[in-house]
């Protein structure tokens, strides 16, 4: 049954107003500081274990295996300088289009070692002022300048480092080897760039320095701009290859596990073997793709736990690129945008249950509160995974909602409790008044009959 004394439609978005901008602000600082986490993982998590690979046509996996290790390289590291020059000899015959190297090569054996032109990873430690998102104990969402962060050395040394524009960058390219561990120790995203201020050996450069996936993509996009360069135009990178995403300058993580892929690959054992073959030169598999070349096998000690299973760093990387070129994974949330979808949607609910009434009320609220989570969490997130911290907000506004329209009823009630109540008294008084009116009326008639008896 309607409400029969309802507010004014302002008046009513008025008093919800604060509650769903309180209720908004409190659900984003829990969000923020990752008490909203366990959710959202455990719907991330689902979303990916339900979803199906792709397979990707942008990257190739060369992969060192448990086999290859024991019998090329003799179970020995660091791995033999003159094999890892001849493995990427061979890719570089495939005509990749670029090449990247997920191998440990700090060693000084490394500093001659004259190998073809790659984009090299290279470690990284943080010390305990760095968040704790990169051992796994901390938030969730670390800061992009986080102090502590040591870099290390790569090929022995034999590299330069320049600083420009609150970069750090090398030559030849190089990313760091990171991946942020969320509070359950899982890897489910990825930054673009990180924030060292300490390097080892001692260097007084400072600034923002790639990851590996990210400076695999500067160099894709490079070679990219150059090949589709005009005649006669000096190949110079795009705007785009300079600065990645755009994201690392804003210090923000990119969910890229929003998509899965499903990477052709071989083994070093199958590189050898497919080299030696004529079409290696002219149609390899190789050809024209982003080839990584990283190792699989134990004593890498390169392994990561994901949603779908433990993965090596190498396929991690390839997971971050192929989610950027591909322009899939999990953007992180625009906190405005999330705001104005909280009012917008509040308003609306506010609307449905001042129009709709009826015993079918709880199922319509319940059918909104759902369409209007998963899509706040798309707008917002790009994916229908984070739908809670909208549920959260709009469960909480209903909730408002009926208790101030309840607070309304019992104030009208009261009022009208009251207002009858006066009308009573005005009733009894009117009778009161007419009462006396007749008793006036009486003795006026008696007062007249006595008169009129006692004229001649």
């Amino acid at each position: 049954m309607p409400f029969r004394f309802p507010l004014p439609f302002s008046a009513e978005v008025r008093n919800n107003l604060i509650a769903l901008v309180v209720i908004s602000l409190f659900v984003s600082g829990l969000e923020y500081f990752g008490w909203l986490s366990g959710f959202e993982n455990t719907a991330l998590d689902s979303f990916l274990l339900a979803g199906r690979s792709r397979p990707s046509k942008d990257i190739y996996i060369v992969e060192i295996t448990e086999d290859d290790y024991r019998d090329i390289f003799q179970g020995k590291s660091p791995l033999d300088v003159a094999e890892v020059r001849r493995i990427l000899t061979l890719v570089q015959q495939g005509s990749p289009s670029v090449i990247g190297v997920d191998l440990d090569t700090s060693s000084s054996e490394y500093g001659e070692g004259n190998f073809p032109e790659s984009v090299w990873v290279r470690d990284a430690l943080s010390d305990c002022e760095q968040d704790a998102d990169l051992e796994g104990t901390g938030k969730d969402r670390p800061s992009t300048h986080a102090k502590g962060l040591r870099r290390f050395g790569f090929l022995g040394g034999h590299f330069t480092e320049t600083e420009k524009s609150g970069r750090v960058e090398t030559t030849p390219r190089s990313g760091l080897s990171l991946f942020p561990l969320d509070r359950d120790g899982v890897v489910r995203r990825y930054r673009a760039a990180y924030f060292s201020d300490q390097s080892d050996p001692p260097s007084s450069r400072k600034g923002l320095v790639d990851s590996f996936p990210q400076a695999v993509l500067i160099a894709h996009r490079m070679v990219r701009g150059a090949m589709v360069r005009e005649p006669g135009e000096s190949p110079r990178p795009t705007h785009e290859a300079h600065s990645g995403s755009g994201q690392e300058e804003e210090g923000l993580i990119l969910n890229f596990s929003g998509d899965r892929y499903d990477f052709p690959r071989m083994s070093v054992r199958q590189l050898k073997q497919a080299a030696e073959r004529p079409f290696w030169s002219t149609s390899s598999p190789l050809r024209g793709r982003i080839v990584l070349v990283g190792g699989t096998y134990r004593a890498a000690r390169d392994l990561y736990f994901t949603p779908v299973g433990p993965r090596y760093g190498v396929e991690i990387a390839a997971q971050a690129i192929q989610s950027e070129l591909s322009g899939g994974g999990l953007r992180p949330i625009n906190h405005w945008i999330a705001l104005s979808i909280d009012l917008a949607s509040g308003i609306a609910l506010i609307w449905l249950n001042r129009k709709l009434h009826g015993r079918f009320m709880l199922l319509i609220n319940v059918l909104f509160i759902t369409v209007a989570s998963l899509l706040g969490s798309y707008l917002a997130f790009d994916a229908f995974v984070y739908w809670f911290n909208f549920t959260a907000v709009l469960v909480s506004l209903w909730i408002h909602v009926l208790w101030e329209r309840e607070a309304h009823a019992r104030k009208m009630k009261d009022e009208l409790k009251s207002t009858e109540n006066e009308l009573r008294e005005v009733r009894q008084e009117r009778d009161r008044i007419q009462a006396e009116v007749v008793t006036v009326k009486a003795e006026r008639d008696e007062y007249r009959t006595k008169y009129e008896a006692l004229l001649p």
